[in-house]
């Protein structure tokens, strides 16, 4: 049961359910496995979600409960403190080098490298700029830099850059479905989201929808987390049950 994979170099970083973090040498075709233990620079959590180097070199390791840093040198993590039992679904380095984390129940975190400050994002309902969902499946920088988070319940939205408010797309306005697992912009600019109801194109400029579902030949309505690629040539895939 796989739920992160990462390349680097001749290695493959392979996150599992329960199973731990594998490092498998594409060159040697051998395993090490790591896993929480009693040690307090192992792993925080033997469930692997998201995995994610920035341009520092760092490389970050979400779990269902904890936010880790692997060390190259020593061959061990350092667990972090502010992310202490989050269940942490996906990273993303944005182009300005902030750190933002995806949660499954807490929201979105950032974190400034450079100033080493924490920003925690949450839904409020009497703020109408505040993140609409605290489970957010996805986060997507598009082509003009923009952040786009996807949440399991509350559609999907769109940062407002130097603001720290949020622009909120759903149902209300033709989207298909709250609940949106991925989301990819094409060549065109459009962009695609995978739901528990099919999928949506969505156009930017004039903010309209349009939904295909089993009656316009996709194989299943019901979409998957973290299950969507874009090739070189523009075609875009999204995992399904």
């Amino acid at each position: 049961n796989i739920h992160a994979l990462y390349t680097e170099e001749d290695f493959l970083w392979i996150g599992t359910f329960s199973k731990g973090l594998n490092r498998y040498n594409l060159k040697t075709k051998s395993l090490k496995t790591y896993k929480k233990s009693n040690e307090p620079n192992s792993i925080s959590e033997n469930s692997i979600f998201s995995i994610c180097k920035d341009r520092k070199g760092n490389l970050w390791i979400g779990t269902l409960s904890g936010l880790n840093i692997y060390h190259y040198i020593t061959d061990d993590f350092t667990r972090i403190k502010e992310m202490e039992g989050v269940f942490v679904q996906d990273i993303l380095e944005d182009i300005d080098g902030n750190m933002w984390f995806a949660t499954f129940n807490k929201g979105v975190y950032r974190y400034n490298p450079e100033t080493r400050k924490w920003t925690h994002f949450l839904h409020d309902a009497n703020e109408s700029n505040s993140i609409p969902f605290n489970k957010i499946t996805s986060i997507y920088e598009s082509n003009d830099k923009n952040l786009w988070f996807t949440t399991e319940g509350g559609g999907f939205f769109m940062l407002n850059k130097g603001q720290d408010t949020f622009i909120s797309y759903n149902s209300s306005l033709g989207l298909s479905n709250e609940v949106v697992y991925q989301i990819i912009q094409d060549n065109e600019n459009n962009f695609w989201l995978s739901t528990n109801q099919g999928l949506s194109k969505f156009n930017l400029a004039n903010k309209t929808f349009k939904n295909y579902t089993v009656h316009e030949g996709l194989n299943s309505n019901q979409f998957n987390y973290k299950s969507s690629y874009k090739t070189d040539d523009g075609t875009l895939y999204f995992g399904s049950i």
